[in-house]
């Protein structure tokens, strides 16, 4: 349904000290996801049933959940589902991260946000998605999970935000920032590109970071709502004639710091043994009315290269408000290869295997050009039936009445 207010509330706890050993993995989830109820059910105590216009939505520091294999992150990821899945938590939204380890490749940063009163998706099928995502088999990280949507981030390489870094749910564009160098470095979240849903609330997820709201991605009048997990708290601002305003919260409040109780194993687990700093505080802001829904300002250029029978690169050029060239794209249909049909932000560097096992490369990045057409895009293509390295297209970096138009290196078939 369309929310006209949304209501944040942010869950303020230390999740930078290592804990003390719980022993089994899933013992460890279920403690935490015992505390998360136990803050989201205050939470709901505190703010009141949100009326049938408003979303309420609880943000959490990065790496609230800890770190575990595949296998367990997907339970842990279907946990957090079934604990929203009540009616009870209709009008509500929940952001949650975690990280996912393996012996073969760096972990990857997970953030869901998910919607309450919601069926939750199969184990299963989130342990798939997570397969895929850590042996680069699926460059999109990011995947809808029913009412909720779960984007990963590899350590050391960026959200790109052509692939899942914005996203809509309960008819709400969101953006999401997750931060570096273990959640203490901030990564800007690009804004909307002309042409595509702007965005209307924006998530920067960290641990250690001192947040400060330039630049923002949002539409104006949009929300940002940051979540610190090393003692920076958390602020609110919407974005007003392009500069960030500070909105007012209540005074935080503590979470109960009672022993968590498990059933199976039975156990009662003091607080510290999870978050040595203990169970922190809840700080809800006032409700704030959602901007209209908006494309991104400018304008859009599209050219399509059917490089082959079985392959096509659709290459797009962004330029803002007064014709300045942003950034370009690349949406690729490659045999054997699964990109989840959606645009990669040049530069693009992708050296993987097909389904037959055999060596792709796509290799695309801006560089300038003497001329009017002042940049080109260079492309290096190898596929098992197709080759091309070189230029293949030049344009303008400023679009004039005078503007030549691109000059591309394929003919009109499409073939080179």
């Amino acid at each position: 349904m369309a929310y006209d207010k949304v209501q944040f509330i942010t869950y303020n706890l230390d999740t930078s000290a290592a804990p003390a050993a719980l022993g089994e993995a899933r013992q460890n989830i279920d403690a935490r996801l015992a505390l998360l109820s136990r803050a989201l059910n205050q939470a709901a105590a505190n703010t009141g049933s949100p009326p049938d216009e408003s979303l309420k939505v609880l943000v959490t520091p990065q790496q609230f959940l800890g770190c575990y294999s595949l296998a367990d992150a997907a339970y842990a990821l279907h946990s957090v589902q079934q604990l929203l899945a009540a009616p009870c938590w209709q009008h509500w939204a929940l952001v949650i991260s975690l990280q996912a380890k393996s012996e073969s490749a760096a972990p990857m940063t997970l953030c869901l946000v998910q919607l309450g009163a919601a069926v939750a998706l199969g184990q299963e099928q989130i342990a798939q998605y997570l397969t895929a995502w850590q042996g680069g088999r699926d460059l999109s990280a990011s995947q809808r999970l029913g009412q909720g949507y779960l984007l990963a981030k590899r350590a050391g390489e960026g959200l790109n935000p052509a692939t899942g870094a914005t996203f809509n749910l309960a008819e709400i564009q969101w953006g999401l920032e997750l931060a570096d160098d273990g959640g203490k470095r901030r990564a800007p979240l690009p804004a909307a590109l002309p042409g595509q849903p702007g965005v209307q609330l924006q998530l920067a997820l960290s641990c250690g970071l001192d947040f400060r709201p330039q630049p923002l991605a949002v539409l104006e009048g949009g929300l940002v709502c940051h979540c610190d997990g090393a003692g920076f708290g958390s602020g609110l601002w919407r974005l007003e004639n392009g500069a960030a305003s500070a909105l007012s919260g209540q005074a935080p409040e503590p979470v109960s710091d009672a022993p968590i109780e498990l059933g199976s194993p039975l156990a009662s687990l003091p607080v510290s043994s999870l978050y040595p700093k203990g169970a922190g505080k809840l700080r809800a802001f006032t409700p704030q009315p959602l901007p209209p829904a908006a494309p991104a300002p400018g304008q859009v250029q599209t050219f399509n290269w059917q490089v082959s029978e079985q392959a096509k690169l659709d290459l797009t050029l962004f330029y803002d408000q007064d014709g300045q060239f942003l950034c370009a794209q690349c949406q690729a249909a490659l045999p054997g290869v699964n990109l989840a049909e959606r645009p990669y932000r040049l530069p693009l560097n992708l050296c993987i295997r097909d389904s037959q096992g055999q060596p792709v490369v796509l290799k695309l990045r801006l560089q300038s050009c003497n001329g009017l057409q002042d940049l080109a895009i260079n492309c290096n293509l190898d596929l098992p039936h197709f080759k091309f390295s070189g230029i293949a297209m030049v344009f303008c970096s400023t679009l004039r009445g005078d503007a030549p138009a691109p000059i591309t290196a394929w003919k009109e078939s499409g073939f080179v």
